[in-house]
């Protein structure tokens, strides 16, 4: 569980929620609250990239996000098949 965590939301990501049908607040309850969590490898701001996997409202909703401490870079999100 990761809560009080400050997001740094893209105009790139808001976009690709946007054409996802994807609310912000249901893909930062994926980083706060996932089912499942992978690491990936270290990214751009010094912190972990990191798949979080969440079911939302029945289906599974992927997001990626570089955490460092208490922040989250959001890179992308989207409903997988």
């Amino acid at each position: 569980m990761h809560s009080g965590i400050k997001f740094h939301i893209s105009k790139h990501f808001a976009q690709r929620l946007a054409e996802r049908n994807i609310s912000c607040e249901d893909a930062k309850d994926v980083v706060k609250y996932p089912d499942i969590e992978k690491k990936l490898n270290t990214g751009t701001h010094g912190g972990t990239l990191t798949l979080f996997i969440k079911d939302v409202s029945g289906r599974k909703l992927t997001v990626i996000g570089e955490l460092k401490n208490k922040e989250c870079w959001l890179a992308t999100a989207y409903y997988e098949n």
